[in-house]
């Protein structure tokens, strides 16, 4: 959520379960499960008012370039590790 913050899906958070054949996994690990008619909403925005869309991606974008760009991220690792 720190690189987007339009267009999140709704969501539950479930257990894990059905992936006996990875050990990363434990059932008491939870993942979120999507609201699918809320994504389906939400695409439907976007197919709707594309030019909208636009808008906020390039703002995303902006928000990803400016906030989470190679140099930004060294500086918050390297004052996390000073701390």
């Amino acid at each position: 959520t720190d690189f987007v913050k339009d267009f999140l899906v709704n969501y539950k958070l479930i257990p894990v379960d059905g992936m006996p054949y990875t050990k990363w996994y434990r059932k008491t690990q939870h993942w979120a499960q999507p609201d699918i008619k809320h994504a389906s909403s939400l695409m439907r925005f976007v197919f709707d008012n594309y030019p909208t869309a636009q808008i906020y991606a390039l703002n995303n974008q902006k928000n990803v370039q400016q906030n989470f760009n190679s140099e930004v991220v060294i500086n918050k690792l390297v004052r996390f590790l000073n701390e």
